[in-house]
């Protein structure tokens, strides 16, 4: 693991898992997939329902993360996996 092998260096390794976000992208992707507004509304709906928190987060807001474990309040933080995803991981429902 290189949270081990890395550690003693002082080199913490850690990795972000970024669940549903809404991004450029996404928009994007689904209005060439739906021909009209309700399309679109209901497939965003049943998106975030599948969400715990039931909201979706920016690609904005995930940058934060990274930002956090660089940070000093992190300084003791290694190998661990940080789920970016409004719960849906630990979520029953998939």
């Amino acid at each position: 693991m290189v949270a081990v092998e890395c550690g003693p260096a002082g080199v913490p390794s850690d990795a972000i898992v970024v669940g549903l976000i809404d991004a450029p992208r996404i928009e994007i992707t689904v209005k060439a997939t739906y021909d009209d507004a309700h399309g679109i509304e209901s497939w965003w709906e049943a998106r975030v329902k599948v969400v715990p928190l039931r909201r979706m987060r920016t690609s904005e807001k995930v940058e934060l993360a990274p930002v956090f474990l660089s940070s000093d309040p992190a300084g003791c933080i290694n190998g661990v996996r940080l789920n970016v995803d409004g719960g849906l991981s630990v979520s029953l429902k998939h």
